[in-house]
């Protein structure tokens, strides 16, 4: 079992700082500690692990945050199509059918994965 760092001087905001994308040295000035004590924490494949994990809980939040906002952004585009000047409404048109597009794409690509996934837990008769 590797060390823990969760009461290590600094460590959350060091966690916090490299899982958003900071440099080691950026990192290091935000939890007040030297650049080779963030090196060293990251030659940990746990602590590596830790900070994937919590870049992929920021990363699940700006997904939820994105969604949650996206009726909203396709109201705007419908507004923009029917009462906005003629760039307006081409503008709003050519993103409604570009994203509409890529959107359909990105559903039935997860529901063949989905799919295939099902069948590949399923037990062989």
């Amino acid at each position: 079992m590797g060390r823990q760092y969760d009461s290590a001087k600094g460590e959350p905001a060091v966690m916090a700082a490299l899982a958003g994308g900071a440099t080691q040295v950026e990192a290091a000035k935000v939890g007040g500690v030297g650049l080779r004590t963030v090196t060293k924490r990251l030659e940990d494949p746990e602590y590596r692990a830790a900070v994937a994990r919590a870049r992929g809980e920021l990363l699940a939040r700006a997904v939820g945050l994105l969604a949650a906002h996206a009726a909203d952004a396709a109201a705007c585009l419908h507004a923009l199509l029917t009462d906005g000047g003629p760039a307006a409404q081409v503008s709003a048109a050519r993103a409604i059918l570009e994203f509409g597009g890529r959107m359909r794409e990105e559903l039935d690509i997860n529901e063949r994965l989905t799919a295939v996934e099902a069948a590949l837990r399923e037990p062989e008769e």
